[in-house]
């Protein structure tokens, strides 16, 4: 009978350890996951200020164009 008891606990032991790497294995697939989305953020708000400032400075040059538009009006 001992040694189906310790077959018993050796099993339960098995499943202990696989319980832990299934637990390791779906926090490091949350982990990923979490980094993934972290990293798209980070490149969303990236091109989002590039955006940004070729905006301005595509406004700014606009205005400098039109600045010089007008002058050269008024000089004819």
């Amino acid at each position: 009978m001992g040694g189906f008891s310790n077959l018993i606990k050796l099993e339960n032991l098995n499943l202990v350890i696989l319980d832990y790497h299934i637990n390791l294995w779906e926090y490091k697939l949350r982990m990923n996951k979490a980094e993934r989305i972290l990293k798209s953020e980070l490149a969303r708000k990236k091109r989002h200020m590039k955006r940004a400032i070729v905006e301005k400075r595509t406004q700014e040059e606009y205005r400098r164009l039109r600045k010089l538009r007008n002058q050269r009006k008024k000089h004819l």
